[in-house]
């Protein structure tokens, strides 16, 4: 279960079951963050994400994409070196964004994206021939 809060910060609950009516159960919190920052030259929107992209954080990120491209940006690329975790639901949201600008280019210099868009064969769809290394 998570609890997603408009400042970009998305927070993870993970519940411990209880054996025994008497044991006392925990709660822990683990904050589940993840940062973006960008910018725009013309038609040239530029990201950088930080952090986790995951079930939680990835439609924060989707929205503020679509948005950019809705804005009038053509070509968005996407700084991907600080990502930690890349899930499906990152995927996903990367897929939505390729599906409504002209073009997505995907900068990494990060094995575990690197990886991830070569196990899924998204490699050419978000940069041609090769990701884009920093």
């Amino acid at each position: 279960m998570f609890n997603r809060r408009g400042d970009g910060v998305a927070t993870t609950y993970q519940f411990l079951i209880c054996d025994a009516p008497q044991t006392p159960c925990v709660v822990k919190r683990r904050p589940q963050i993840m940062e973006t920052t960008s910018s725009r030259t013309g038609n040239v929107a530029h990201v950088v994400v930080v952090g986790e992209v995951d079930a939680a954080t990835s439609p924060l990120l989707e929205s503020s994409l679509v948005e950019m491209v809705a804005g009038g940006a053509t070509v968005v690329t996407l700084d991907l070196s600080g990502v930690t975790f890349l899930s499906s639901s990152g995927l996903s949201a990367l897929l939505q964004v390729n599906k409504v600008a002209e073009s997505v280019i995907i900068q990494t210099g990060n094995r575990l994206v690197e990886r991830i868009l070569a196990l899924t064969e998204l490699t050419q769809m978000f940069s041609g021939p090769e990701i884009h290394e920093r």
